[in-house]
């Protein structure tokens, strides 16, 4: 069978993942629903570049931005796609929203704050229990990737507390056993 080339024009403008060939005849089956997503932390650096990118690529049928906040998108790739959704929830009582994350494939986490910002214990409760927390709903609600941004300086031995708690962060993530866990590490 001859392999068919494909541009790169042509796969930046593909929007769905075209079907596995059927091995028995060799031809392709009918193009499979697009998976959906969910992004907490969408507000912040990684988050917001992570939202521009999954608009821009229509990568998801769905994505939920799930945070505390409305986010006026003035990037018509963002505001206008009715793929993109915002969905307003309180960290605090995250349980009360778990039907957010319920039948969504793919989950992304971004969550992050300083501690200026927060003061070392909210710190911890965004950075830690927000984003453990996120994991465990998202696997009770059938996710089977979760994406967790992390730091390049994590360490468990560091005298730093924001690198020992991006570590915990990481063990405390892959202890809810969601069925893919992958932890991107990103420089400051």
């Amino acid at each position: 069978m001859a392999s068919e080339e494909i541009s790169k024009e042509d796969l930046a403008n593909q929007t769905e993942a075209p079907t596995p060939p059927d091995s028995s005849s060799g031809t392709t089956t009918e193009q499979s629903p697009k998976m959906s997503a969910f992004i907490v932390g969408y507000t912040g650096e990684v988050g917001k570049e992570l939202v521009r990118q999954l608009a821009k690529t229509n990568t998801f049928g769905k994505v939920l931005l799930i945070g505390r906040r409305k986010v006026e998108y003035k990037d018509e790739d963002i505001a206008n796609n009715p793929a993109i959704e915002q969905v307003l929830v309180n960290f605090d009582e995250l349980e009360k929203s778990k039907d957010s994350f319920e039948g969504v494939d793919v989950g992304f986490c971004c969550l992050g704050t300083t501690k200026g910002r927060a003061g070392k214990e909210g710190q911890w409760k965004v950075d830690h229990d927000y984003a453990v927390k996120s994991a465990e709903l998202a696997k009770e609600g059938g996710c089977k990737q979760f994406h967790l941004v992390s730091s390049m300086g994590a360490n468990s031995k560091s005298m730093v507390f924001y690198n020992k708690l991006k570590v915990r962060r990481c063990f405390w993530t892959f202890n809810v056993q969601v069925a893919f866990i992958d932890v991107i590490f990103v420089s400051e």
